[in-house]
């Protein structure tokens, strides 16, 4: 098991997961690894220069930047919700999320919802195993309308990487007969939200969960970065 200890607000954590409450929700933060970005796909529109002051600074490295890969799961109560996927075998340091689980005390089999917020390779990479086969087999899927769309439209093609196009196809064909379409702002379990952020993607969505008075709002890539 992964070596952990609690921090002064009685928050578990470990290298491999962040366990804390919100309400009577039970939750954990898990690590799928992380990956390493080049400086201009972060910061587009802004001198190379400015970002590696930045980076110095804060004695980071200046010629890369390094994203670490969470993905949430959260207890309900009533129901084992996970948002995003994983980015499966995306990089060399990826594909960590079922040890990251087995070392938090939480079976794949029992997830019933999963929240898609969008289908880049990063966020359902992870989707199935090496044979194909859906990680999570007793649950349901939430996505966008217009993402699901997007990703088998020939325009994907224009406008994505072709890999993105391919990994996307790969992973949600196997999964599209449990499969739910969202295409408005509603609460799709009690007390879990979907709500449309599209930019990142056509049909990014921000996932909220709200239990006794008390709100989590998972960004996926809205926001990318903490220097954003």
């Amino acid at each position: 098991a992964a070596a952990s200890e609690s921090d002064e607000r009685g928050v578990t954590m470990s290298t491999d997961s962040y366990c804390f409450k919100l309400g009577d929700f039970e939750c954990v933060s898990l690590s799928d690894g992380s990956l390493d970005y080049p400086l201009e796909n972060f910061f587009s529109d802004v001198p190379i220069d400015h970002i590696q002051e930045a980076l110095r600074q804060r004695d980071l490295p200046i010629d890369y930047i390094t994203t670490p890969y969470t993905y949430l799961y959260v207890d309900t109560g009533q129901h084992r919700a996970l948002v995003d996927m994983g980015a499966g075998d995306l990089g060399p340091r990826t594909g960590r999320l079922l040890e990251s689980m087995r070392a938090a005390g939480i079976d794949p089999v029992e997830i019933d919802t999963v929240l898609i917020t969008h289908a880049h390779p990063d966020h359902i990479g992870g989707t199935l195993d090496d044979t194909g086969t859906p990680v999570y087999p007793n649950a349901y899927y939430y996505i966008w309308q217009e993402e699901w769309d997007f990703w088998f439209s020939e325009e994907a093609f224009n406008k994505t990487p072709e890999m993105f196009v391919t990994v996307a196809r790969k992973n949600l064909e196997p999964i599209q007969d449990r499969v739910s379409l969202v295409d408005q702002e509603s609460e799709v379990l009690p007390g879990v939200g979907v709500i449309p952020a599209p930019g990142h993607t056509p049909g990014h969505v921000v996932v909220s969960f709200s239990s006794d008075e008390e709100q989590l709002l998972y960004i996926g890539d809205t926001v990318l970065y903490p220097l954003h």
